[in-house]
């Protein structure tokens, strides 16, 4: 008989809670969401269900010093604070899942260390096509740099797949840029939007119609706690009422829909201040 594994997940808004539990151990694994800006997948987070299924190992021992995870084969070390798989051999593969909350174009930042020229991997990013990238020989085991790779990903839960197709390197985590915050500091802004703020902190923005677009989709990011606080909610018009009764900053995010899709995010140049209650806010639209 092998091992049962029965997933609980709860989902709430920035991040989604992952128990798995066998008959051999419970494990619990935060998977964060890429609602705004970059999340970061530590590579001792690997998937749950061991050998063929999680990962392939050329032997069932995890011969690493972190003392996590010692009942499987992945070999997990740490150094200066920094968990990171190491003692890879052609061959073996580490898989991750994630779940996207869109399907868009999204940016994932692999960082991985070796002492060993002409070193490549071999990454899987959800339904794609295997692709190889080029692993910087840096010197040392615990020098990471960042390699990076765009695809476009399905919404929903996808596999990140690791392949090691020749040389040894250590591998410390992965991010994945939402398309919403990676490509903001250049987008072009298509709303012309105006703000107004109203009696018991409540607020109202408007924008100009959005050629070919049915309805808008707008939500409100509270940034100094890094949530989204109100929304995602659809609006018929061209404007939004809410209310922001904490103090700190928001940004407004705005999407152009029709019956068939939404457009992406992108960072108007354009920033207001209003002050509310002796309190500053800033104001950012973002459209596509």
């Amino acid at each position: 008989m092998g091992k049962f594994i029965i997933s609980i997940v709860f989902r709430l808004p920035k991040f989604q809670l992952k128990i798995n539990l066998s008959v051999a151990f419970l494990s619990l694994v935060i998977i964060p969401h890429v609602y705004a800006g970059t999340v970061t997948i530590q590579a001792e987070d690997y998937r749950s269900g061991g050998e063929n299924v999680a990962y392939y190992d050329h032997d069932s021992r995890n011969i690493g010093d972190a003392g996590i995870r010692t009942d499987e084969g992945v070999d997990l070390y740490i150094k200066d604070g920094i968990i990171r798989i190491g003692s890879v051999k052609t061959g073996e593969w580490v898989t991750w899942a994630y779940t996207f909350p869109e399907t868009d174009t999204y940016k994932f930042t692999f960082y991985v260390a070796t002492r060993i020229d002409d070193t490549t991997a071999i990454v899987t990013l959800g339904k794609n096509a295997p692709v190889t990238i080029q692993i910087p020989n840096t010197g040392s085991w615990s020098i990471f740099a960042p390699v990076s790779h765009e695809a476009q990903i399905k919404a929903g839960e996808q596999i990140i797949r690791i392949d090691v197709p020749n040389n040894a390197f250590d591998f410390d985590k992965f991010t994945i840029s939402a398309p919403s915050m990676a490509n903001s500091a250049t987008g072009t802004p298509i709303f012309n939007a105006t703000y107004m703020a109203t009696t018991n902190r409540r607020f109202e923005v408007s924008w100009e119609p959005v050629e070919g677009a049915t309805s808008y989709k707008v939500q409100l990011y509270y940034v100094e706690h890094d949530i989204m606080a109100i929304g995602p909610q659809r609006v018929a018009e061209t404007k939004w009422e809410f209310q922001f009764p904490y103090g700190g900053h928001f940004i407004v995010l705005i999407q152009a829909c029709n019956e068939d899709h939404c457009t992406k995010w992108s960072r108007s140049d354009n920033a207001d201040v209003a002050v509310v209650n002796g309190k500053p806010h800033a104001w950012w639209l973002y459209g596509y």
